[in-house]
C-alpha cells in the first residue's frame, strides 16, 4: 500500500495530538485534585473563623456573673441569657460546618473527635449557665459563696478554652496538610507538562527526520533533472525510490521528457518545410515592400493635407466662439443701454408726482395731529410705500447712470472686510470668512466693488429666509486672477433661471425690480472681470466674482507712475 506524504504528516500530527490529549487528561485530573484541596483549605479556614467566634462568645458568657458580683446589677442576668443564646448558636454553626465539610465527607472521615469536644463544650456551657444562675440568686452579703462559684466558673471556662484551642490546632493542622498536598500536586503537574514538552519535541524531530530525508532526496533528484531538461538534455531520466506522490511525480517527469523529445523531432521536420516556405515568402515580401513604399508616399501627402485642414478648422472654431461671445456681449450691452434709457425716463417721470404725494401726506399729518388714529395709520402706510417707490426709482436711475470705474490698487481682503461691515447679518445666519493669506491686490473702484459684494451678500441672506443658515465669503488668487466667492445655504436657483439671472428686471422675489444683479454684472464687466453662479435647487447658491490681479511687475509700474505724478 502506498504511503503518501499527507499520510505520513497526518500520522505525525495524530501521534502528537494523542500525546497532548493524554497530557491534558492527567493535567485535568491534577487540576481537579488541586481544586478539591483548595476548597478544603477554604473550609478549614472557615471552621477556624467560626471556632474563634465561639471562643469570643464563650468569654463574653463568663462576664455577666463577674460583673454582677462586683456591681450587683440585675441587668447582667439579661446579658447572660443573651450571651448563652449566642454561644449555643455558634456551637450549632461549628457542628454544621464539621458535618458539611466536603473534603472529609468524600474521604469518609468526619471529625468525630471534634464533634465530641463540641458536645462536651455544650454540656459545660449548660453547667456555666446553672452556676451563673446560682450566683444571681445569692444575696450580695454572701460574697464568699459567690467567690467559690466564680472559681468553679473560671475553672470550667479555662477547660473549655483549652478544648477550643485543641479544635483550632486541629483545623490548622488539616489546613497545613491540605496546603502541602496542593504544593505536591503543583509540582507533579509541572513535571508532567515538562516531560510532555520534551517528549513532543524529541518525537517531532525524529519523525520529521524520518519523513523529510527521503522527500529531500527525491526533490533534489527532480531539481537536478529539471536543470538537465532546461539545458536541452531530453534523454535524462530521474529515479525516485520513495513510495509516494514524489515517485509518481518522477514517473510523470520521465514521461514528459520522452514526450518533449518526440515532439522536438517532429518540430525539426516541420521547421525544414517552413524554412523553404519562408524563402518563397521573402521574395513575395520584397515585391510588397516596394508597393508599400509607394502607398506610404501617397499617404504622407494626404496626411499633410489633412493636418492643414484640421488647423484651419480649429482656427475657424475658435473664431466662431469668439464671435458668438462678442455677439452675446453686444446684445447684452444693447439690452442694458435700452433698459437704462427706459429706466431714466420712468424715474424722472415718477419722481416728481411721488414728491408731491409725499409732501401732501406730510401736510395732512401735521394738520390732523393725533386726533384721527385710523387716518394717521393709513397716512403712515402711504408714506412707507412712497419711500419704497422712491427706492425703486433710485435703483432705476442708478442703473441708467452707471459711471466708469475710478480704479486704484486695493487689498482685496480689505475691500471684502469693509463690505461686510455694511451688511446687517441676522442672528440666525452664521457669517464665515476665508480670505487668502497672501492678501492679493486688485485695481478697482472700491465703492462699486463694495456695492456688488453687499448686493450679493444681501441676496444670500434673503435666500436663506427665516430658517437661516451659513453665509461664506472667501478670496483666493489663481492664474493672475482674484476670485471672490459668496456662498449661501438657501433654497438655491432652479436651472431654468440661471441663464436669465443677470437680465434687467428679472427677479423671483416678492419685492424688488430685479436690477441688483444686472448692475453688478455691468460693474464687474467694466473692471475687466466676470461673474458666474453655481447652484442647484434646494442646495444653496455660490456667486463667483473674477477680477484681474495686480501682479508684482504691474504693481511696480503703478508705484513708479504714482511717484512721477507726485514729483510733477
Amino acid at each position: 500500500m502506498k504511503m503518501t506524504i499527507a499520510r505520513k504528516i497526518n500520522s505525525l500530527i495524530y501521534g502528537l495530538l494523542g500525546l497532548l490529549l493524554v497530557t491534558g487528561i492527567f493535567g485535568m485530573f491534577g487540576l481537579h485534585r488541586l481544586a478539591n484541596n483548595t476548597d478544603a483549605i477554604k473550609e478549614e479556614m472557615h471552621i477556624i473563623d467560626e471556632i474563634q467566634e465561639l471562643r469570643v462568645s464563650f468569654l463574653r458568657l463568663l462576664m455577666p456573673a463577674h460583673d454582677y458580683v462586683i456591681t450587683g446589677n440585675m441587668e447582667d442576668k439579661e446579658q447572660l441569657e443573651q450571651c448563652l443564646k449566642e454561644t449555643k448558636k455558634y456551637i450549632a454553626k461549628c457542628k454544621s460546618s464539621l458535618l458539611a465539610h466536603s473534603y472529609y465527607i468524600k474521604n469518609g472521615d468526619v471529625k468525630e473527635k471534634d464533634l465530641r469536644l463540641l458536645d462536651s463544650i455544650s454540656g459545660e456551657i449548660e453547667t456555666i449557665s446553672v452556676l451563673s444562675q446560682e450566683i444571681f440568686k445569692l444575696p450580695l452579703a454572701e460574697r464568699m459563696q459567690a467567690e467559690r462559684l466564680l472559681n468553679k466558673l473560671d475553672a470550667i471556662g479555662y477547660h473549655v478554652s483549652s478544648e477550643l484551642s485543641i479544635l483550632i490546632d486541629d483545623a490548622h493542622e488539616d489546613a497545613t496538610l491540605a496546603e502541602g498536598t496542593v504544593d505536591l500536586i503543583k509540582v507533579q503537574t509541572r513535571n508532567l507538562y515538562m516531560a510532555t514538552l520534551v517528549v513532543s519535541i524529541l518525537g517531532s524531530l525524529i519523525a520529521g527526520l524520518v519523513i523529510a530525508n527521503p522527500i529531500t532526496k527525491a526533490i533534489c533528484q527532480l531539481s537536478f533533472g529539471t536543470e538537465k531538461v532546461a539545458q536541452g538534455d531530453y534523454n535524462y531520466q530521474v529515479h525516485v525510490q520513495t513510495n509516494d506522490e514524489l515517485a509518481t511525480l518522477g514517473t510523470t517527469f520521465n514521461e514528459m521528457t520522452n514526450s518533449i523529445r518526440s515532439k522536438n523531432e517532429n518540430l525539426e521536420i516541420m521547421n525544414e518545410g517552413l524554412r523553404s516556405a519562408n524563402e518563397e515568402l521573402e521574395t513575395t515580401n520584397e515585391e510588397l515592400r516596394s508597393t508599400t513604399e509607394e502607398l506610404e508616399a501617397s499617404n504622407e501627402e494626404l496626411r499633410s493635407t489633412t493636418e492643414e485642414l484640421e488647423v484651419s478648422n480649429e482656427e475657424l472654431r475658435v473664431t466662431n466662439e469668439e464671435l458668438a461671445q462678442a455677439h452675446e456681449k453686444l446684445l447684452h450691452q444693447k439690452k442694458l443701454a435700452a433698459v437704462g434709457q427706459l429706466a431714466s425716463g420712468i424715474g424722472h417721470e415718477l419722481r416728481n408726482p411721488l414728491g408731491v404725494v409725499k409732501n401732501a401726506t406730510y401736510y395732512i399729518k401735521t394738520k390732523i395731529g393725533n386726533s384721527d388714529e385710523k387716518l394717521l395709520k393709513h397716512l403712515n402706510i402711504m408714506e412707507r410705500e412712497i419711500n419704497n417707490s422712491n427706492k425703486i426709482i433710485n435703483d432705476l436711475l442708478g442703473f441708467s447712470r452707471t459711471r466708469m470705474p475710478s480704479t486704484i490698487v486695493e487689498d482685496v481682503n480689505k475691500v471684502v472686510e469693509q463690505s461686510l461691515e455694511v451688511v446687517q447679518v441676522p442672528k440666525n445666519v452664521l457669517l464665515v470668512t476665508d480670505t487668502d493669506d497672501n492678501r492679493p491686490k486688485i485695481k478697482v473702484d472700491k465703492d462699486q466693488i463694495q456695492q456688488v459684494l453687499v448686493n450679493l451678500c444681501m441676496n444670500g441672506i434673503q435666500a436663506m429666509g427665516d430658517e437661516g443658515g451659513q453665509l461664506q465669503v472667501s478670496t483666493h488668487l489663481l492664474d493672475d486672477f482674484v476670485y471672490i466667492k459668496v456662498a449661501d445655504t438657501g433654497y438655491g436657483i432652479p436651472e431654468e433661471n440661471l441663464s436669465k439671472l443677470f437680465d434687467p428686471f428679472f427677479t423671483t422675489k416678492a419685492k424688488g425690480i430685479g436690477l441688483g444683479l444686472a448692475v453688478s454684472y455691468g460693474i464687474i464687466e467694466k473692471h475687466g472681470g466676470g461673474i458666474e453662479v453655481q447652484s442647484e435647487a434646494g442646495q444653496g447658491a455660490t456667486f463667483i466674482v473674477k477680477l484681474p490681479a495686480v501682479i508684482k511687475e504691474t504693481m511696480q509700474q503703478y508705484n513708479e507712475k504714482a511717484v512721477i505724478v507726485q514729483d510733477s
